[in-house]
C-alpha cells in the first residue's frame, strides 16, 4: 500500500516534476532535466501543445535535447531552433563570462574528451578546441579573455590559471574540468557562492531576461532557469518542479 507521501510524490512527477510555466495563452516555458525526457500530465500537456502548434517550438543550448521530447512536439515541423542561438544575435562580442560553457554539463558536451592533447597544455588546448564546447559558435574568445575567465573563476585553494598550465593529458583535462563543474555547479548552486557560478550566473541571467521578453511560443529550459525566471518576475507562477524529500 502506498504511502501518503508517496501519492503525492507520484502525483506532483506525473504533473511536471521539471516545472512549467505558463504565461498568458501565448507562451509555456517547460523546465528540463537535460538529457531526460520531461513528464507532463495529459492536462498540462494539451496546453503546451496549444500553444507549440500556434507558435513553435523552441530549444535550450544546440537544441539537442529536442529529440527526447518528440512525444510533446511531435515532428519537427513546429520546431523553430534554439532560442539561445536568437539569443545570441543580440550579444556583441564574446563577454567573458559567457565561456562558463567551459565548466558546464560536461557530461553531456564532452570537454574533457576534446581537450586531451598532451603536446599542448591544458590553456592552449581549450583556444583551440573553443569552438567544440563554446557559447558562441560564430566567433572566438582570445586568450587574455580566457585568462581573465580563468582568474575571476578561481578560488584561493583553486587556481585555475595554473592549473590550465599543465599538459592537456586525459587525467589533467579531467581533473580540470571537475574541479570547475564542482565550483560552478555545487549542490547549492542557486546561491552561487563559488565565483565561478557568479560568472554563470551573470550569463544566464542575460539568458533568462531575454526568455522574458519572448513573446509567443514554446520555450524549453533547464529547470533553474525557470527559477530563475520567477525571481526576476514574481508575477510569474510556476506549476510542479516541487522538491519532495
Amino acid at each position: 500500500m502506498k504511502t501518503f507521501k508517496q501519492y503525492i510524490r507520484e502525483q506532483k512527477e506525473s504533473a511536471a516534476p521539471q516545472g512549467v510555466i505558463f504565461k498568458g495563452n501565448k507562451v509555456a516555458f517547460v523546465g528540463e532535466e537535460h538529457g531526460t525526457p520531461i513528464k507532463l500530465s495529459p492536462d498540462i500537456l494539451q496546453r503546451v501543445q496549444d500553444i507549440g502548434k500556434k507558435y513553435g517550438y523552441w530549444y535550450e543550448g544546440s537544441g539537442g535535447g529536442a529529440d527526447n521530447n518528440k512525444k510533446i512536439f511531435g515532428d519537427r515541423s513546429n520546431y523553430e531552433g534554439s532560442w539561445d542561438d536568437k539569443f545570441r544575435e543580440d550579444v556583441d562580442g564574446y563577454p567573458i563570462e559567457f565561456i562558463y560553457t567551459l565548466f558546464s554539463n560536461p557530461e553531456v558536451n564532452g570537454q574533457k574528451e576534446n581537450l586531451i592533447d598532451p603536446k599542448l597544455s591544458i590553456f592552449d588546448s581549450i583556444l583551440k578546441n573553443q569552438k567544440k564546447f563554446s557559447f558562441f559558435k560564430d566567433r572566438e574568445y582570445s586568450s587574455a579573455q580566457l585568462k581573465e575567465f580563468l582568474t575571476k573563476a578561481s578560488e584561493s585553494d583553486t587556481n585555475f590559471m595554473e592549473l590550465s598550465k599543465q599538459p592537456a593529458t586525459k587525467e589533467n583535462a579531467s581533473s580540470f574540468i571537475d574541479k570547475g563543474d564542482k565550483l560552478m555547479w555545487p549542490k547549492n548552486w542557486e546561491e552561487y557562492p563559488n565565483n565561478a557560478g557568479k560568472l554563470a550566473k551573470k550569463a544566464n541571467d542575460m539568458r533568462d531576461k531575454f526568455l522574458l521578453s519572448r513573446t509567443e511560443g514554446v520555450y524549453f529550459a533547464g529547470s533553474g532557469h525557470l527559477k530563475n525566471l520567477i525571481t526576476l518576475d514574481s508575477s510569474l507562477k510556476m506549476i510542479g518542479g516541487e522538491k519532495i524529500e
